[in-house]
């Protein structure tokens, strides 16, 4: 049997705000978990996914986070929604139900920056992630190169557009102490046996937990 929970969300009664946090139990049909979901997404919104495969798998533990990608959700000419992600091996984008079906359990979430964007903030982000098409996704995680991957494609159009961009950078440091050592030995091979922990960097994890966005839908 599905479940599912809507909670109001404070100020949501206000003309800009998102109308609810829903939150879908584990039980809905893909299909049916999408209907839902395109009932509150908006365009900016991120969406945060569970993906499968080893590599996102040791994401996830490195970070201590069930989410391991990110993408920008926006609409096409004809109102289809997109996700915009730093794919392998480039920044690309794929319809919502794509993105979607990649991730474990139907698990996904949908966060917001707060206030929600205005027309003209959505356009200007538009147009800086169009720029970003097929530009190199570089594995190496590096926030302070010219190269991009997910977490960081996301804060740079976000910061090229509004003039500030949702994450918080960090250190490969700051992640070291609670790396269980099946994980730090694979991070010792992803970069040829020298991790470069002064390296910044962001994460989906990073991402996810910024105080400026708030979940306006969650399935798990």
């Amino acid at each position: 049997m599905d479940a599912m929970i809507d909670m109001d969300i404070p100020g949501a009664a206000s003309g800009n705000a998102p109308t609810a946090r829903t939150l879908l139990l584990k039980g809905g049909s893909l299909e049916k978990v999408l209907r839902r979901a395109t009932q509150v997404l908006q365009p900016g919104d991120l969406i945060f996914i569970d993906r499968r495969g080893r590599f996102y798998r040791q994401i996830g533990r490195a970070t201590h986070s069930w989410a391991s990608q990110v993408g920008l959700c926006l609409r096409d000419d004809t109102g289809n929604w997109l996700v915009y992600e730093g794919g392998m091996p480039l920044v690309r984008r794929v319809d919502l139900r794509t993105f979607v079906r990649r991730t474990r359990g139907n698990r996904f979430a949908i966060r917001r920056l707060m206030p929600p964007l205005s027309p003209d903030q959505t356009s200007r982000l538009t147009c800086a992630v169009e720029r970003r098409l097929g530009r190199f996704n570089a594995m190496g995680f590096d926030f302070d190169s010219r190269q991009l991957f997910g977490p960081k494609l996301i804060h740079e159009v976000f910061r090229e557009a509004l003039g500030h961009g949702p994450g918080r950078v960090i250190t490969l440091a700051d992640l070291r102490a609670r790396l269980p050592a099946r994980t730090l030995w694979f991070w010792r091979v992803w970069y040829l046996g020298a991790i470069p922990w002064r390296r910044r960097t962001m994460t989906p994890h990073s991402l996810y937990t910024d105080p400026g966005l708030e979940t306006v839908f969650e399935s798990f």
